[in-house]
């Protein structure tokens, strides 16, 4: 792609999720720092149970953080409306159908079925873990800024224990994750933390709660970590300045492109989409 000094290129806000996509294709992660670029709202048919189930749980903590009790059956519910909805107009919504994939009718049946699974252990396994805590925030943007660098985090929740400790928590709906990628994304997270809200990294609790077992990872983050993830950002701001002054690669594959929101503006990721074989 050409080179762009664009002010959106060259002053851009770091997130996980855009090192995430600069590391997978440098291409989309260009088209993604310009709003005109971006289609309307869509997400990736692998993310379609996780934005429900997230978004159901959101609605309940909504409750919570106003005093109010939450229901399982009622974030069952929504869940399950939000499917339908998205599953209605998939054609426009879903990133893969709208790209060319075709997805069997009855899925939409097991999409309801994993949401309605996932919820029912996250109210009975895990939320009376958090329950008796006090609401700090849930699914809000916050923004701080590191050596000049802008960054971005958004926390599915972040609480105080009884001890006065911060937990900060990350669903997780799929399967397991790699340690180093979780590592690094509550390191983020806990980076935020410890330099927009100034606590001490022992006040700091980061934890990912996978929805299909149950099961609690709790990490103690340390200054090694922090470190890491500053080395990650310099290195993204340096890889992108230096595109900026020539060109961002492309990097076509198969599962990668169909799963691209910009996938009709890459004349490489719809060749390689095209040509594949059963295409």
């Amino acid at each position: 792609m050409p080179a762009d000094n664009s002010p959106q290129t060259l002053k851009w806000r770091w997130s996980y999720s855009r090192s995430n996509s600069l590391a997978s294709c440098p291409t989309a992660f260009r088209f993604g720092l310009t709003p005109r670029n971006r289609p309307r709202a869509r997400i990736n048919l692998s993310v379609l149970v996780g934005v429900a189930v997230h978004q159901a749980i959101a609605k309940e903590i909504d409750k919570w953080a106003r005093g109010e009790l939450v229901s399982d059956t009622a974030a069952q519910m929504s869940a399950r409306n939000i499917i339908q909805s998205i599953w209605k107009d998939r054609w426009n919504s879903i990133i893969e159908i709208a790209n060319g994939f075709e997805e069997e009718e009855s899925k939409l049946d097991f999409f309801q079925r994993v949401a309605k699974n996932r919820l029912k252990r996250f109210f009975t396994m895990i939320w009376p873990q958090f329950s008796h805590m006090r609401h700090e925030l849930h699914e809000e943007p916050r923004k701080f800024q590191l050596d000049g660098i802008r960054i971005a985090v958004k926390v599915d929740l972040a609480c105080w224990t009884p001890s006065d400790g911060l937990a900060i928590v990350d669903w997780k709906t799929g399967g397991r994750d790699t340690g180093l990628r979780e590592r690094v994304q509550l390191a983020v997270y806990a980076l935020w933390a410890h330099k927009q809200m100034g606590l001490s990294l022992d006040r700091i609790l980061p934890m990912i709660v996978r929805l299909k077992s149950g099961e609690i990872v709790r990490y103690q983050v340390v200054d090694a970590d922090l470190e890491y993830v500053k080395e990650i950002i310099d290195s993204d701001i340096r890889i992108v300045s230096e595109y900026s002054q020539s060109e961002f690669p492309v990097s076509p594959e198969y599962n990668k492109c169909m799963s691209c929101l910009y996938h009709h503006k890459c004349s490489a990721g719809m060749n390689e989409v095209d040509l594949s074989p059963g295409r």
